[in-house]
């Protein structure tokens, strides 16, 4: 997975995938969907954490060069032919966002 994803604090990440390693075969299919719809860019993986609520969340960063507005339509498109189909699995565990390069 270090091989399609840059990792941002990898222990932090791997400590994360140990305790929820039921997200992992989706980290897997991720990039065939992003690269499908947003061609090749840089994939990041970092944990977002809220020490108040008490909850962490891994979050797939797809770095862009598109128009905000070319961004939103594809984040749009990439949420109706993947996200939507594993939200419920994935429950507020796993997210994706784009960040502009």
């Amino acid at each position: 997975m270090e091989k399609q994803y840059i990792f941002i604090e990898p222990e932090k990440i791997k400590h994360f995938l140990n305790l929820n390693s039921d997200l992992i075969p989706f980290l897997e299919e991720a990039p065939k969907y992003i690269y499908e719809i947003f061609g090749q860019f840089p994939m990041y993986l970092e944990i977002h954490y809220d020490p108040e609520e008490n909850w962490d969340e891994l979050f797939i960063i797809i770095k862009t060069s598109y128009s905000p507005e070319q961004t939103i339509e594809l984040e749009k498109k990439l949420f109706d032919e993947w996200f939507i189909k594993i939200i419920h699995k994935v429950g507020n565990r796993l997210n994706f966002m784009t960040e502009q390069l």
